[in-house]
């Protein structure tokens, strides 16, 4: 029975359907996909028949020599010791401002602020809201890492936003944008 009742809906629905969008679609499907065969045929065509450009080869350099192996020339840099030894490259003076207060702030605090410091750099910005943050450093309470999280504020290592959303207002805690380098540099250099 259900067969013979689905068979008579359709059958009846057939002289239902509207057929005079089917042409216009079917035109516009042909004309998109022939479009698109062009395109890529084109495309194809392109980037298969020309060859690119061969990479000019680097001038050698004064720490470059050239040695023999196996009948062909390979390039070896040799490792320069001692005074003629490149430096790192110089801070500019905003830079350096950076790293001298962050080095300051950090030489001056103690483990827990570094730990704090380290764990919001690792895991980016730390929520504060009606509910604490999920996981935090060590064995510091939400509390007491606000209160560091404050503190670094103050001395500009940290950047806080307050986000006021009703029925859940938000402070949010992340390394301050300048001192990223500088504390990347700082919060591992004795480790």
């Amino acid at each position: 029975m259900i067969s013979t009742l689905t068979v008579a809906i359709i059958r009846d629905s057939y002289h239902l359907v509207d057929y005079k969008w089917a042409v216009p679609y079917l035109l516009v499907l042909i004309i998109v996909l022939v479009g698109s065969a062009i395109v890529s045929f084109a495309l194809a065509g392109h980037t298969s028949r020309k060859s690119l450009p061969e990479p000019a080869l680097p001038p050698l350099q004064a720490n470059t020599q050239i040695v023999k192996l196996d009948a062909s020339p390979q390039i070896h840099n040799t490792v320069i010791v001692g005074k003629d030894a490149p430096q790192p490259p110089e801070r500019t003076k905003a830079q350096q401002h950076d790293y001298e207060t962050a080095k300051k702030v950090v030489s001056e605090s103690g483990p827990r602020v570094i730990a704090v410091l380290r764990f919001v750099r690792r895991h980016g910005e730390v929520r504060f809201g009606v509910f604490p943050p999920v996981q935090l450093p060590g064995n510091i309470g939400s509390k007491e890492m606000q209160s560091i999280l404050d503190d670094l504020t103050q001395k500009e290592l940290v950047s806080r936003r307050d986000i006021h959303e009703p029925g859940n207002p938000q402070s949010v805690y992340d390394i301050a944008a300048p001192m990223k380098v500088a504390l990347e540099e700082i919060l591992y250099e004795e480790s």
